[in-house]
């Protein structure tokens, strides 16, 4: 079993609920990305 971490960064512009909102989203596209490739949730 491997653990992976996907971490990022954010500017400082706009309010942080959009912000926080966006970096759920990339969260989610990146773990449905590495699902579609084949590697297990």
């Amino acid at each position: 079993m491997v653990d992976l971490e996907v971490a990022g960064f954010s500017d400082s512009q706009g309010p942080d609920s959009a912000k926080l909102e966006m970096s759920k989203e990339r969260a989610q596209a990146v773990r449905a990305y590495f699902v579609r490739a084949g590697v297990p949730p």
